[in-house]
């Protein structure tokens, strides 16, 4: 999908760029302003929209052409045969004749000159020469240039060093992303691209508005395209209809379909005896095993040497649990206040046990399973309760 022909899009920088330059050519005391940036950065968009906003004044005349052909790109109350002029031999006498033509009509003349770096130097030169030597135009023409930033175009830019200079710059991520907004609400575009896509585009583009068009234009779907499309596959599905019909009566008369009969069994009544075989199913006959028994002496065991599995008591040690041992005091309320701030793992139990004769409070975490891992628990305490006096010890 092009987008040649998309309007102008309000978005910074190029909002600010535009402003500063229509206010500098509606001064009087400036007569050459010298665009410059590199490829793709919007020069051309802004020629246009310089031109429409200047072309509003009838009192002026503005003319932009193209510095490749000297074809004309934008006229209003100018007519200047820029090509034929050029390639005359008298091109100063016939330029500045064709200037003072558009003067008698018009206040102020502008002249817009994309690609100016094409033109040969001599040509630009005579053109700067005419404006700042005569005092004729002082005052009432404005050149515009438009041009590259590439090392090769020095020269030009010499010629042009007086000129008030104005460089686009390039558009941040964000600035592309609203750009890009606005390019698929003209463009009636319904999908929107993501910030990974965005980037991507900015990176390709180095943030220059013309090269990011470009680049959004394999992105876009033309609304013409879809339309169309969907109307030649309506046709294409209405015209395999009778295909279809075809297909399917052939494949009926080919398989020659019988409707479907119901099937009725009769019972056969017959007075013929039927035959019964008889079949002898041999046995075979096994013999009885004759068994041996042997029968060993017994021995006589003492009552009292018998032992009853079931009266051994099987001493084993009880499961013991470890905790860690926070802190202790005489008051409950005192040890409370003592870990009140602390960052405690889990929760603190409270008990209360006797010690040396008098009763006083334990603050403890766990159980844990082994001492191991009680130990282990209280190096990994956080520094807050480091500072108490920690003990691993058996469960209360």
């Amino acid at each position: 999908m092009k987008l040649d022909r998309l309007p102008w899009i309000d978005v910074t920088p190029y909002d600010h760029i535009l402003s500063s330059l229509i206010s500098l050519c509606q001064k009087t005391d400036v007569s050459l302003i010298s665009v410059q940036g590199p490829n793709g950065s919007g020069k051309s968009r802004i020629l246009r929209e310089v031109v429409s906003v200047l072309s509003e004044d009838d009192n002026v005349g503005a003319i932009a052409f193209n510095g490749h052909d000297g074809s004309i790109l934008y006229s209003h109350g100018a007519t200047l045969q820029i090509s034929s002029i050029f390639k005359s031999q008298e091109r100063r006498t016939r330029f500045s004749l064709a200037l003072e033509t558009v003067l008698e009509d018009k206040e102020h003349l502008y002249m817009l000159i994309d690609d100016v770096e094409a033109l040969p130097d001599d040509i630009i030169g005579d053109i700067i020469n005419i404006l700042t030597e005569s005092d004729f135009y002082d005052g009432r023409v404005t050149l515009v240039t438009f041009m590259g930033v590439a090392p090769i175009y020095l020269a030009a830019r010499q010629l042009l060093k007086d000129a008030q200079m104005v460089t686009l710059p390039s558009m941040s991520i964000m600035q592309a992303k609203q750009f890009i907004d606005k390019v698929y609400h003209y463009t009636h575009q319904t999908k929107n691209l993501s910030m990974s896509e965005v980037n991507h585009l900015h990176s390709l583009s180095y943030g220059y508005a013309g090269r990011l068009i470009k680049l959004l234009e394999q992105y876009l779907i033309n609304p013409q395209q879809v339309k169309s499309s969907a109307i030649w596959w309506i046709v294409g599905v209405v015209l395999s209809l009778p295909l279809i019909g075809v297909f399917l009566w052939f494949q009926y008369e080919v398989n020659d379909v019988v409707p479907h009969q119901e099937i009725v069994l009769e019972p056969r009544i017959t007075s013929e005896p039927i035959p019964i075989r008889k079949e002898v199913i041999p046995v075979k006959v096994v013999q009885p095993i004759q068994e041996q028994i042997f029968v060993g002496p017994i021995f006589m065991v003492q009552k009292s040497s018998l032992i009853d599995s079931a009266s051994i008591d099987v001493d084993e040690k009880p499961i013991l649990s470890y905790v860690i041992e926070l802190a202790r005091d005489r008051s409950k309320e005192q040890l409370v206040r003592k870990l009140q701030g602390r960052s405690i793992p889990g929760k603190a139990q409270f008990i209360k046990i006797e010690s040396q004769g008098s009763n006083i409070w334990v603050a403890y975490i766990g159980p844990y399973g082994s001492k191991a891992q009680a130990q282990q628990g209280k190096e990994k305490l956080p520094a807050s309760l480091q500072s108490l006096p920690l003990k691993v010890r058996k469960e209360f």
